[in-house]
């Protein structure tokens, strides 16, 4: 692979995905993407790890609110988090934009997303995203 090297794979030795969860907690892989890592090829691990960043911190926010989350890509190739027990829940994700980190919320079938932000003051946290989206949610 060229440019920024990985090692072999994102695999830090916390499987969760043997245990039947759709995202790994400790790598921030798809089922699909730990059961293939061998067999795809260097752009298709490139993109892979370009994701898992943002992955593990949506995998975080689930966590935190007791969600096992799983991962869809929609029609742009955005990822977004949800929650297979709890399908009515809005998926979720993280947002780059104007200086600030806002969480994106598109309802389950596939409405127009979205966005709300952190209150004033409101320190950027996997905890205060948790919280806004349970707000949002009407958890």
């Amino acid at each position: 692979m060229s440019g920024v090297e990985h090692r072999d794979s994102p695999c830090v030795a916390v499987c969760t995905t043997a245990l039947g969860d759709p995202v790994c907690r400790g790598c921030g892989r798809t089922f699909d993407e730990v059961a293939h890592w061998t067999a795809l090829d260097d752009d298709a691990k490139r993109d892979v790890w370009a994701r898992l960043e943002a992955r593990r911190r949506l995998v975080e926010i689930g966590r935190i609110l007791g969600w096992l989350v799983a991962i869809e890509r929609d029609a742009a190739g955005e990822e977004w988090a949800w929650v297979p027990a709890r399908p009515e829940l809005p998926r979720f994700r993280l947002a780059r934009g104007a200086g600030c980190v806002r969480l994106a919320l598109r309802d389950a079938w596939g409405g127009e997303p979205v966005e709300a932000m952190l209150g004033e003051g409101v320190a950027p946290s996997a905890q205060a995203y948790a919280e806004l989206l349970a707000e949002r949610a009407g958890r």
